[in-house]
């Protein structure tokens, strides 16, 4: 026992020469016969460098203080086994390769990895679970295609870790309702949100009863979560929502009623909005034109209905104005339409050059957003130079609402159509540009390939792309939005004797590193995957 106690002196004054420094105290090593103190005696050495000596016998110490480590006893039952998780386990060059991802390597190709892994329907290796739980941690957006991936095993580690907890709740319907009902914090929200994607109607029902028992804290995301599978039967419980005593929880469900055009909500925003928009004619020739009457006060009715009372500070906005944008935000753009008997090309080139132009065309597109009507979002796609507004009026820029209303295929055949027609379309601020940034979903070849044949001519044009930010945006974007079989015009083709090729060179090498993988991913999980 003698000899263990002068053992453990050692590590406490190596401690202590460390906190006081080599420079300022010496390194005096308590003389031990024990295991240690033999190592130590070899380890202090005749030379100037006393920290060197310091950090050799440090480590020495360390490692003996962890050997005698004994592990704790507890009389907690050992947890449960893990489920069988039926799926068979990903190809091996699969896994291969989502270790390299989850090391550092391409780590923006995790969510095709997981989103491949969910169309071969295999999941990831039993090792790669608890860094991919982390992952999840950090980004809520992975989180579903994580689960998906990880099946009964990622469910049952996270169970044993409090901070993965929004994995815990499983997949099924039953684990979903009583994780909600014994979880905390982020576990219950997981599982509101998931059962919400499986049973709307439950989870709603599941909200209400415990409603009056959640905190204010947690209540603002239970309403969001409702976004998903929203439906006319939420209205009943968003509507009592709108009186609740937090800012966050109102706000939330007026934005959700504002979205269901058969709402109260939505009747009484419309109602007001016809108060204050007309349309009228002017001139010998009346001509249209539509006459804006701005509100005159924010009641608490309009406040209650989700109007923000005051303006982002430093937009110089008006108050009046700023109620007018959201209270034609909240109505659907096709009741102008169809009240009119008007297109909305039509009506939104009445509006240019109108005094009140800002805050109208801003509503109609939240209002085109909210409500989805694809024939406004292409209107406002094709007049976007009239559908323009500041950034203070926190609308959806024309190229967002483009392409997250209008069906896919049609934005691709729109964009490709575009980039055919105008040399400068993938350059600086363009409309277009901004438009295929936005755009969320994989292109078509042909898209693709007109994006490259554009990108390569810029280059042989001798346009550098140090200035192009842009443009550099585009190329990241390719790495992920370029199906298989368009990879080859992006690694070939590119005037690499042009003068400016060193501008491009870098950009050009991170993108074909990034195809490559890309394709090698789609290649391993052909391969066969094992039981």
């Amino acid at each position: 026992m003698t000899t263990l106690r002068a053992d453990l002196a050692i590590w406490a004054a190596t401690v202590n020469a460390a906190l006081l420094g080599t420079d300022r105290t010496r390194l005096a090593v308590p003389s031990s016969e024990g295991t240690l103190g033999s190592a130590s005696a070899m380890l202090v050495r005749d030379e100037a460098d006393a920290a060197a000596s310091l950090l050799r016998i440090a480590s020495a110490a360390s490692v003996y203080r962890r050997c005698g480590w004994i592990p704790k006893r507890s009389d907690e039952p050992p947890p449960a086994a893990c489920p069988p998780d039926t799926r068979s386990l990903c190809p091996a060059a699969a896994g291969a390769m989502l270790r390299r991802i989850l090391q550092g390597e391409h780590e923006s190709l995790l969510a095709t990895w997981l989103s491949l892994a969910a169309r071969h329907g295999v999941r990831a290796p039993a090792d790669t679970l608890c860094d991919l739980l982390e992952l999840g941690r950090r980004e809520p957006a992975l989180r579903s295609t994580i689960l998906a991936a990880g099946g009964t095993r990622a469910t049952w580690l996270a169970a044993v870790n409090p901070d993965w907890s929004y994995a815990s709740a499983g997949e099924s319907v039953e684990s979903l309702v009583a994780t909600w009902e014994t979880g905390t914090g982020p576990a219950r929200l997981a599982a509101l949100q998931q059962l919400r994607a499986m049973d709307a109607e439950r989870a709603r029902a599941m909200l209400e009863s415990s409603w009056g028992q959640e905190s204010p804290a947690e209540r603002g995301g239970f309403v969001a979560a409702l976004a998903r599978g929203l439906s006319p039967a939420d209205e009943p419980f968003l509507a009592r929502a709108l009186d609740d005593r937090r800012k966050e929880v109102r706000q939330g469900a007026a934005g959700l009623l504002a979205r269901l055009p058969a709402s109260e909500l939505v009747a009484r925003m419309t109602a007001r909005a016809r108060e204050h928009l007309s349309l009228g004619k002017t001139g010998l020739l009346k001509r249209v034109r539509i006459d804006v009457t701005l509100p005159a006060a924010a009641d608490d009715a309009l406040v209650r209905d989700g109007v923000e009372p005051k303006p982002p500070p430093g937009t110089g906005i008006g108050e009046r104005a700023w109620w007018f944008g959201q209270i034609i935000a909240a109505v659907p753009p096709s009741t102008w339409t169809s009240a009119w008997s008007m297109e909305p090309v039509t009506l939104l080139r009445v509006a240019e050059g109108h005094e009140w132009r800002e805050p109208l065309v801003a509503g109609w597109l939240s209002a085109t957003e909210r409500h989805r009507d694809a024939a406004w979002a292409e209107a406002l796609w094709e007049n976007e130079r009239i559908a323009r507004v500041g950034v203070g009026w926190r609308a959806p820029s024309p190229e967002r609402v483009f392409t997250t209303v209008v069906p896919s295929e049609q934005v691709d055949v729109a964009l490709r159509r575009s980039i055919g027609a105008g040399r400068d379309t993938l350059r600086s601020n363009h409309a277009v540009l901004n438009a295929i940034l936005e755009w969320p979903h994989e292109w078509s070849d042909a898209l693709a390939r007109a994006v490259a044949l554009r990108l390569q001519e810029h280059a042989r044009d001798k346009m550098a792309l140090a200035g192009e930010f842009g443009v550099r945006a585009l190329l990241e974007r390719c790495g992920h939005a370029v199906p298989v079989s368009a990879i080859g015009a992006f690694t070939d083709g590119w005037p690499e004797q042009s003068d400016v090729w060193p501008t491009w060179a870098p950009t050009i090498d991170a993108l074909t590193s990034v195809l490559r993988f890309r394709n090698d991913l789609h290649l391993a999980f052909t391969e066969e995957s094992v039981p």
